[in-house]
């Protein structure tokens, strides 16, 4: 059962899962400049105590009311839209996939598309030109634990860098499992160098051929907007 809202009494009652309302108001403050990535970093403290473990909490970057109503993920986030997703798909819970994000949500001739919320609008799919990057996100959370739900997931963990007013990198780990997230939120490339001392083990990308060894070294960047997402072997 899946409530339309974020009350910790919902799931105390009668549901399984709720949105996380405020998560995607954060991305949309962060993408105007008005949050900063401290505030993810609240939230997910908040999360610990504001709703018990069992609770699965639906993550999501847009809607059928934020697209048709506020703009579709591209207007609000703009050049983040791919990287606030990895975000949305790995940070914990389960990812929502909503119509047209396979293709874009844009026309033919790259204009936005905004659903309309009343009548019969067809979703414009554009060759599915994203459908193997939501594959591998959504292959990676059904097949790995460390990315499953509420009690039955693994545990979030901030992984610090010396850029982290613009890089989010984190870790989900359950028992022998586990998955590393880097996160370039900036409109630059930037240099990974870690603080916080890393999982041991092989780690490699579920998007290429890149191993987690690399930036480890400290020779590595994250191009502008760029993401990565490293599971251990």
């Amino acid at each position: 059962m899946l409530a339309e809202a974020e009350k910790k009494e919902h799931h105390l009652k009668a549901f399984d899962m709720s949105y996380t309302w405020e998560f995607m108001h954060i991305t949309n403050e962060f993408a105007k400049g008005k949050k900063s990535l401290t505030d993810i970093d609240n939230y997910m403290a908040k999360q610990d105590t504001a709703f018990p473990r069992s609770a699965y909490r639906m993550y999501f970057t847009t809607n059928h009311d934020e697209n048709s109503w506020n703009g579709t993920g591209y207007e609000r986030l703009g050049n983040a839209r791919q990287v606030m997703d990895v975000l949305a798909f790995t940070i914990g819970g389960m990812p929502l996939l909503y119509s047209g994000q396979e293709g874009g949500e844009q026309y033919p001739d790259g204009k936005a598309h905004r659903l309309s919320f009343f009548e019969k609008d067809t979703v414009r799919w554009n060759d599915y030109k994203f459908q193997d990057f939501y594959t591998k996100l959504l292959h990676l959370h059904h097949d790995n634990p460390a990315m499953w739900n509420g009690e039955f997931g693994g545990d979030f963990k901030r992984i610090k860098t010396s850029s982290d007013d613009v890089l989010y990198c984190f870790s989900r780990t359950k028992d022998q499992n586990q998955v590393i997230v880097l996160l370039n939120f900036s409109d630059k490339p930037r240099s990974v160098d870690f603080i916080s001392e890393l999982p041991q083990g092989e780690f490699m990308s579920i998007f290429n051929s890149q191993s987690l060894t690399l930036f480890d070294k400290g020779n590595q960047e994250l191009p502008a907007y760029g993401y990565q997402v490293f599971v251990k072997k």
